[in-house]
């Protein structure tokens, strides 16, 4: 058994309740919220802004993944030449995330997707923890918080309970109404 004075137990402890299942589920949840929020605020242009940032973000490697091949042929409405793609982007000069965020920047003004389309792809590219303006990456970060999760479990806990005790005290005089 550890004792409370070993070296690193609080670490441990304060590790485990900033970063566990329920304070990533509800920093997600939140996340989420904010990013479906912020798609319908935003105007055409920053969601196609959106996409083609997401689209660079994502790649890794030096050549174009499954992943990025399947996201392109969607914006472009087209197949797409996978060798002719990798020679280009090992030539493109700022690199190959580049290439693609420019490449999905380049299908989407041609594509002509309508608002709901390009809120579609931007939901499916965004993670949680990905919001576009600064506003919303500060109420994800304050909303999401491990104390906010701790605070809404414990606030629910408390109003169930409320809620049985009220039931109780209904069933009771119930019950004495009967007799």
């Amino acid at each position: 058994m550890r004792k409370a004075a070993d070296a690193g137990i609080v670490e441990q402890v304060a590790g485990f309740l900033a970063d566990n299942a329920l304070t990533r589920s509800w920093a997600d949840s939140v996340g989420n919220g904010v990013n479906w929020l912020e798609r319908q605020l935003v105007d055409d242009a920053n969601l196609r802004n959106l996409i083609s940032d997401l689209a660079a973000k994502r790649h890794r490697g030096d050549a174009l993944t499954d992943q990025d091949l399947v996201l392109l042929e969607r914006l472009k409405g087209a197949p797409i030449d996978r060798r002719l793609a990798d020679q280009l982007m090992a030539q493109h000069e700022a690199g190959t995330a580049s290439y693609v965020g420019n490449a999905a920047s380049r299908y989407l003004a041609e594509a002509g997707i309508q608002r709901d389309g390009l809120k579609a792809l931007a939901a499916d590219l965004q993670g949680p923890r990905n919001q576009r303006t600064e506003v919303g990456h500060a109420i994800s970060t304050l909303a999401g918080h491990p104390v906010m999760a701790y605070s809404a479990v414990t606030a629910g806990g408390t109003l169930g309970a409320a809620a049985a005790m009220e039931a109780y005290d209904w069933w009771l005089a119930q019950q004495q109404q009967a007799e």
